[in-house]
């Protein structure tokens, strides 16, 4: 990461970062960049990277789009440790029913 940040050259940064991945390192990543760069930094850190697959339409569901409006609501913090782990179980589930249904369609 050092050469890439020494590498900067002039302007605004956007950082795109999977917020479950990189959000509990990413205010001492930040500091790091501006104390080298002086430039200043935006980041966009969606919950996970799978959140932005369900959020990117390519799979289409009514039940999905309620969920990814009223998150909360869905979530069972029992069950799932969090956001991102709900949201790789629906990818997986709506991954295994296209499989399956792709499947029996051959018969």
């Amino acid at each position: 990461m050092p050469d890439v940040i020494q590498d900067l050259q002039g302007g605004d940064v956007l950082v795109i970062a999977d917020g479950a991945a990189f959000g509990a390192v990413i205010e001492n990543c930040l500091e790091y960049i501006s104390a080298r760069t002086g430039q200043r930094i935006s980041i966009w850190m969606p919950e996970s990277f799978e959140y932005l697959i369900l959020k990117s339409g390519l799979i289409k569901s009514e039940e999905l789009h309620k969920i990814l409006e009223s998150i909360p609501d869905y979530v069972d913090s029992g069950e799932y440790e969090s956001w991102e782990r709900y949201f790789t179980q629906f990818v997986r589930i709506c991954y295994w029913n296209r499989v399956s249904s792709n499947e029996n369609s051959d018969l």
